[in-house]
């Protein structure tokens, strides 16, 4: 009776056995399906492998009566859909499906399997066994188990920057035939089994191997592997690799000055000996030098970790040294602290921009002194480490002197520009945060910075709070663009540093760059950028070469956005009435479209601004065309109220030669039902010089359409006056200089001459800008037909004026 209690006890947990084994060999097929899908993108074939899997996690849940069941057929139900019809998910469908799955297989790992004898073809990669482990001595190595190559060799190189002894195993059944155990151990993440194995022995080991640390790593994102690590308690990383948060995760570090080599120049022996002692309590190994011939014949031999150098030094030696620094081998991505007497803000940015990373005033306290060494070697370590990565990727946030090193090997074919990117308020985040956070302002700057840039553009670190951006655009306001982005990025930020909650504002300078001289142009950006934060900050200034001067990088930016999408930022239109003089013909307005902006203390861009930028005749076109819609827009609206209006349009004389403007525009007013004769087309006088028969051509075309002709700032050249005559045109505004003296008033002579060449023609004079009543009454009796008076009637959006209480 006994035997028979025993053996079906046997096969109970035999059944329960198989069935647990079982489980967790669907829950594997599960996520490896799911695996193939992210990679390969949705298809039906994997759509059914992740069904069947499914459809046995409920067989097999429901052997072994768990829950699991209910959500194993919620996912077999969810997919049937889509398998049957072969339609693709949605993106928030594949996300459920994604979390159903994660949940299934996380939950399947966690259950408590009995140890099952592997079958012998294929073998399972299983973990060593717990004896072997026991008996192993843990040394502090990096172990690497069954690693694809692409991970291999970024870790070697990382085990080489961390002085660590490295050991590359093929599978982790190769731990057993090792007397000492790695004390950190990075496993492939398809041996997450395994791997969950091992973390229990190291649990179970009553504190033994608690020096032990595991991860798992992915070269590709996976998020259900990551979700089942998680549940396991297994740390876990994918790209992009930050190397510094695995090193930490893995135990591997260490004190951050501990065994640290300072080279320490000082010219006051007493103080120097003082400020090594202080650094060796620390931890640290320090020589002591007292001139700058010392320092370099110490440098190659110390091969130091960290750099001091007096700035109190006779006739800048200090600076000289610091600079030699940076130009010996090894000296390029060297902390270098500067120590000096003076508070002159000019002595702490001359060793900054010599090269230093760190400036302290004297006297320096013992732990000031620790914290920043502390601080400088710690995030040279981690620069260091990341940098190795990121050079293999390409990306990340350079230092200055690999930052300047790719620019020097750039070949620009099309605008290139040096963005300076400087946080607002430095002093005040120093003091706050404390230079043991400036890794995290880094970060969350470059967080913040990389996505606005380009795949080609670099980003690097100038000194503190302060970045370096390089960029290649196809027109130079592209590059103003770029640093009203990356200057907007910055002020989106809301976050927590140091736990304390952080708002960043940053100043942008802009300069074009020049592969010759690197460093003039980094200086010109700097000086934008520095000029920047003097006027208020959170702005962008530009360094214009021609004119020398600085100039507001938003403007440029705001005008080019126009340019290349009109369609989206469609102009203000503003009207100002053409106030009959001489002439009777009442409800004309001259139209000045105009580009409000959204901040307070920047003006409105005019049309001019606009056209300044375009270099591009297709998108002046565009622009033109729009403005032309604008004002057809509003005729047709102001008709619909009862008011008969006719609109002047300045626009862009290269415009009006392109073969397709005329049947553009004589389709426009078709379709609206508008006569020409209510539009009126602004040209520069300077066609009756440069371009007459183009001038002749197109008042003939426009003509038949019913569109008047103007000519704009009629005067100012006085070649084109006696040509008048021979273009059909039917107004000239008159330039305001050419008609007035220098204290203002009206030369009445020359404007004589230009209304008797204009009466020639038959051709009506509009005088602009006349504010005062002696002017109106010189205008009006020497015969001009309209006048433009902003103290009359200013340009407004509303076309309203009073015709018929006008009285001249």
């Amino acid at each position: 009776m006994n035997t028979d209690a025993a053996q079906t006890s046997s096969r109970t947990e035999a059944d329960v056995s198989r069935a647990r084994e079982a489980l967790k060999q669907h829950a594997l097929t599960l996520a490896r399906q799911w695996q193939a899908l992210t990679v390969e993108g949705w298809n039906p074939a994997h759509g059914r492998g992740i069904q069947l899997a499914a459809r046995q996690i409920v067989k097999a849940s429901e052997r072994l009566r768990l829950s699991l069941s209910r959500k194993a057929a919620e996912l077999e139900e969810a997919l049937r859909l889509f398998v049957e019809t072969a339609d693709a998910p949605e993106s928030d469908q594949l996300a459920h499906l994604s979390g159903l799955i994660s949940m299934l297989s996380s939950s399947a790992l966690e259950v408590d399997l009995a140890p099952l004898q592997p079958d012998p073809a294929p073998a399972r990669p299983q973990a060593p066994s717990g004896d072997a482990i026991a008996a192993a001595r843990v040394v502090r190595r990096l172990g690497l188990v069954g690693l694809p190559e692409s991970l291999t060799e970024p870790l070697a190189a990382l085990a080489r920057e961390q002085q660590l002894d490295l050991r590359i195993l093929d599978n982790p059944q190769a731990l057993e035939h090792e007397t000492e155990l790695p004390s950190a151990l990075l496993f492939g993440a398809s041996l997450i089994e395994p791997a969950a194995q091992l973390k229990r022995m190291i649990n179970d080991s009553a504190g033994r191997l608690a020096q032990v640390h595991l991860a798992l790593i992915s070269d590709r994102r996976d998020l259900g592997r990551r979700l089942v690590a998680n549940q396991l308690g297994l740390s876990f990383f994918e790209p992009p690799l930050d190397t510094a948060v695995l090193v930490e995760s893995l135990g591997l570090t260490q004190g951050t000055t501990g065994g640290s080599k300072i080279l320490l120049l000082d010219s006051d022996r007493n103080r120097g000996i003082e400020q090594a002692h202080w650094l060796q309590a620390e931890g640290c190994t320090v020589r002591l030098v007292m001139s700058t011939d010392e320092l370099a014949a110490a440098f190659g031999e110390f091969r130091p970790n960290l750099v001091i150098v007096d700035n109190d030094l006779p006739v800048d030696e200090g600076l000289a040294a610091v600079q030699a620094v940076r130009e010996w081998p090894g000296g390029l991505h060297l902390p270098i602290v500067v120590a000096g007497s003076s508070r002159d803000l000019r002595r702490r940015e001359g060793a900054i921009s010599a090269g230093a990373d760190e400036y302290l005033i004297r006297p320096v306290r013992p732990r000031h002194l620790a914290s920043v060494v502390s601080s400088r070697l710690d995030r040279a370590r981690r620069w260091t480490a990341r940098h190795a990565a990121d050079a293999a990727a390409g990306k990340g946030l350079l230092v200055r002197s690999s930052f300047l090193q790719r620019l020097r090997q750039w070949t620009p074919r099309r605008e290139a520009g040096v963005l300076f990117v400087t946080l607002d308020g430095a002093d005040s985040l120093r003091r706050e945060l404390g230079l043991a956070h400036l890794q995290a302002v880094d970060q969350l700057v470059t967080e913040h910075l990389a996505p606005t840039l380009g795949a080609a553009d670099l980003l690097g670190q100038f000194q503190d709070f302060c970045y370096l951006v390089a960029a290649e655009r196809t027109e130079r306001h592209e590059l103003m663009v770029l640093g009203e982005a990356l200057r907007q990025s910055l002020e989106k930020v809301r976050g927590v540093l140091a736990g304390k909650r952080c708002e960043l504002r940053c100043s942008v300078g802009v300069a074009p760059l020049k592969i010759e001289q690197i460093e003039q142009s980094v200086d010109q950006a700097r000086a934008a950028a520095l000029a920047a934060q003097n006027l208020g900050g959170n702005r962008s200034l530009a360094y214009d070469e021609g004119s020398n001067a600085l100039k507001p990088a938003g403007r440029e930016a705001r005008a080019g956005a126009v340019l290349a999408r009109p369609e989206e930022q469609p102009a203000t239109m503003l009207g100002q009435p053409l106030l009959p003089v001489s002439a009777r013909v009442a409800g004309q307005f001259l139209l000045t479209p105009c580009w409000p902006s959204a901040q307070n203390d920047q003006s409105a861009l005019s049309y001019a601004d606009v056209v300044k930028l375009g270099g591009d005749p297709r998108r002046l076109l565009m622009l033109d065309r729009r403005l032309i819609l604008q004002a057809l827009d509003l005729r047709a609206n102001q008709l619909a109220k009862g008011r008969q209006l006719r609109l002047l349009l300045e626009l862009h004389p290269g415009q009006l030669a392109h073969a397709s403007f005329m049947p553009w525009l004589a389709a426009e007013l078709k379709r609206r039902k508008l006569s020409g004769s209510g539009l009126a087309l602004v040209l520069p006088s300077s066609l009756l010089v440069d371009h007459l028969e183009g001038l002749k051509s197109v008042t003939d075309s426009l003509h038949r359409l019913g569109v008047r002709v103007a000519l704009g700032d009629f005067g100012r050249d006085l070649a084109a006056v006696p040509r008048l005559k021979l273009a059909n045109v039917d107004l000239v505004l008159l330039a305001p200089e050419a008609v007035r003296s220098d204290g203002g008033q009206i030369e009445e002579s020359a404007l004589c001459g230009l209304i008797r060449r204009a009466q020639d023609a038959n051709v009506q004079v509009v005088a602009r800008e006349v504010e005062r009543r002696d002017a109106l009454a010189s205008v009006e009796r020497l015969g001009v037909d309209y006048v433009l008076s902003n103290t009359i009637a200013a340009p407004s959006t509303e076309f309203d004026f009073d015709f018929r209480g006008w009285t001249g």
